[in-house]
């Protein structure tokens, strides 16, 4: 099936002229308006409108610490990583980030089905919004903002390098694909550590 690089435009937000404008600007410089390379634009973009991880600009742009929530109705049922006989259908998180959470969501169910999800522990919840300062330190935790998710925590811990952690397993690349489409970011990735961890906040 022939991509509609247009209507995928559309899709992201973009006027059908500014789409038509952008393809035909695209074209000029012979860069083909491939599925691949839109994705990659359309993700650098959202990224680069997230906010810096300090507090200031944490502030400025999710609101205040413990703020600015609202509760996220999760396409599947999670479970608590450190009580697995509690179950998850919702949870609390930043307004700003709950369409993107719930789109890295959809894709994954969408993409493994509910069996596979159960078996990778994508449905093992680590938290979202905690107000609190960093483990082992005086910094707040991008938990203060609603706007980080912790999957799996037992099998990707803190202190984890990628050989250690599961979430660094090829069979999660969609996964990280689809987090990394919303503008998100993994800090195993970014950093090889934390790999539980996934937060729409650019590093310093």
């Amino acid at each position: 099936m022939r991509f509609d690089a247009a209507g995928f435009l559309v899709e992201q937000g973009a006027d059908p002229q500014t789409a038509a404008d952008y393809l035909t600007l695209r074209k000029a410089k012979k860069a083909a308006p491939t599925s691949t390379a839109l994705k990659a634009i359309v993700a650098e973009a959202r990224k680069a409108g997230w906010p810096l991880q300090t507090a200031l600009e944490m502030d400025r742009f999710f609101g205040a610490k413990g703020t600015n929530t609202v509760s996220l109705t999760l396409p599947y049922t999670m479970r608590v990583a450190w009580n697995m006989e509690k179950s998850v259908t919702r949870f609390d998180c930043n307004r700003k980030v709950k369409e993107s959470l719930e789109r890295i969501l959809i894709r994954a169910l969408d993409h493994y089905g509910i069996d596979v999800i159960r078996q990778m522990r994508l449905d093992r919840y680590g938290g979202c919004l905690n107000v609190r300062k960093m483990r082992g330190g005086s910094a707040w935790s991008i938990h203060s903002w609603g706007c980080a998710v912790d999957i799996d925590p037992d099998h990707n811990q803190l202190k984890f390098h990628r050989a250690q952690a599961t979430l660094d397993n090829p069979e999660y690349d969609a996964w990280w694909r689809f987090v990394y489409d919303e503008g998100a970011i993994s800090l195993g990735r970014e950093r090889d550590y934390d790999w539980m961890h996934l937060q729409f906040a650019r590093l310093k």
